[in-house]
């Protein structure tokens, strides 16, 4: 089991993650307790504190809000408010409870992201707010 530390995270909480699909090709959404600190974004099972995987912020991040490719599925509002974390080995589909949640976990992943993606993208003159470069906002 993993101990947790809170005191060193800049952010953390519940969110839902979609299954890569793995051998029998199922992508359920499974709750996931999230921890962001050190350029390492991690996640645990809820039930259990054990430690599910890691997602380690690259300078070829980004994030997507509403990503086209990621629908709502059912009728549950679990996966009403949905991001992706895209890294240059996968694509790690999230969800919040709210539109607010999703957005304060958009903003800080972005935050998080190596210094040296911010800075290219602050000087890149398409956007207006530089400490957002990294985010894709898809309608």
């Amino acid at each position: 089991m993993s101990i947790i530390n809170l005191d060193d995270n800049v952010k953390q909480g519940v969110l839902y993650k979609r299954g890569a699909g793995g051998f029998l090709k199922r992508k359920n959404w499974k709750r996931r307790y999230f921890q962001l600190n050190d350029g390492e974004l991690r996640y645990y099972d809820t039930t259990s504190g054990v430690q599910k995987g890691v997602v380690r912020l690259s300078t070829n991040d980004f994030v997507e809000i509403m990503p086209r490719d990621c629908y709502k599925t059912g009728t549950s509002a679990s996966t009403e408010w949905r991001l992706a974390v895209n890294t240059p080995s996968r694509r790690f589909f999230l969800s919040a409870s709210t539109e607010y949640d999703m957005y304060q976990w958009a903003d800080a992943i972005t935050r998080a992201l190596p210094a040296s993606r911010r800075k290219a993208c602050a000087n890149d003159g398409h956007t207006a707010r530089p400490r957002m470069c990294a985010t894709i906002y898809c309608k």
